[in-house]
């Protein structure tokens, strides 16, 4: 284990943060800063084929996406707790999260594992009387 890599691979906040948007994650408030260049060329494929499902190589795109993401603002933070710390629940908050602020949203991925919103109501439909 190198020096920054901390026990639980949740990584320590570095001394200069990337801006980003601060999203809970591990139990923990995180900035999620958009991808680096280098990052986005590794990942730049994969993204684009990326549909919002739940099969391996788009899950894995999350992962990847996301630790790229906060290996910029993170010593030793590593892939496992990534992967560990995401969830169905919030994988696309934070590829939205991390596309959104890369300014990268590609239109599969807008709204992808929302559910749609649902109107509310009133009360019952009235009839003129």
């Amino acid at each position: 284990m190198d020096v920054l890599t901390t026990v639980d691979g949740a990584g320590t906040p570095k001394e200069y943060m990337v801006p980003g948007v601060e999203l809970s994650f591990g139990g923990i408030k995180r900035t999620v800063p958009p991808l680096s260049l280098g990052a986005l060329e590794a990942l730049q494929e994969r993204i684009a084929k990326f549909k919002g499902g739940f099969d391996r190589e788009s899950v894995a795109t999350v992962i990847d996406a996301v630790h790229a993401c906060l290996c910029r603002n993170y010593h030793g933070i590593t892939r496992e707790f990534v992967a560990q710390s995401l969830d169905m629940a919030n994988m696309f908050t934070f590829m939205n999260a991390a596309m959104n602020i890369s300014g990268l949203t590609p239109k599969e991925l807008n709204g992808a594992g929302k559910t749609p919103a649902v109107e509310s109501s009133t009360g019952p439909i009235s009839t003129a009387t």
